[in-house]
């Protein structure tokens, strides 16, 4: 069995690092370096960019209407964006002073209250960060 091309999106000059479906509303979001693309999943149209503010996204998590991301910054800085898909607008950011390369992953917990990201540090040992959904706040950073 072989891919079958059935409609081409258009081009866009962006690395993508990952892509995620919100089925039950027909779109789906590609993940660039910094940049998060919406397209309708019927008709693969784009309907939508949103620049997140990040360097380079690694991670992207989509539960409850909210999508969330995590960058692998060439600076000291890390940002961890949570964007309201109704609204497709970056919805809260945190800027930590930690160089954190937060690429093995982002996962919502059971109950949609946390985000989990993962990653290492530019030395030291890998680190797991919980963000509280509702505040938008680090729980804790272990």
């Amino acid at each position: 069995a072989s891919f079958q091309v059935v409609n081409q999106v258009q081009a866009i000059n962006d690395s993508f690092t990952s892509s995620l479906t919100d089925a039950a509303n027909g779109f789906a979001y590609v993940i660039g370096s910094s940049t998060v693309y919406k397209y309708d999943t019927a008709s693969l149209s784009l309907v939508g960019s949103l620049e997140t503010g990040q360097t380079n996204i690694v991670s992207s998590a989509i539960s409850n209407g909210k999508l969330f991301t995590a960058d692998c910054p060439s600076n000291d800085t890390t940002h961890l964006v949570k964007i309201d898909l109704a609204t497709f607008t970056v919805q809260a950011s945190i800027s930590e002073q930690a160089a954190i390369c937060l690429s093995s992953g982002a996962m919502v917990d059971t109950f949609g209250n946390a985000v989990y990201f993962a990653g290492t540090p530019l030395t030291g040992p890998a680190v797991l960060v919980k963000v509280d959904i509702p505040s938008w706040t680090i729980v804790s950073n272990a």
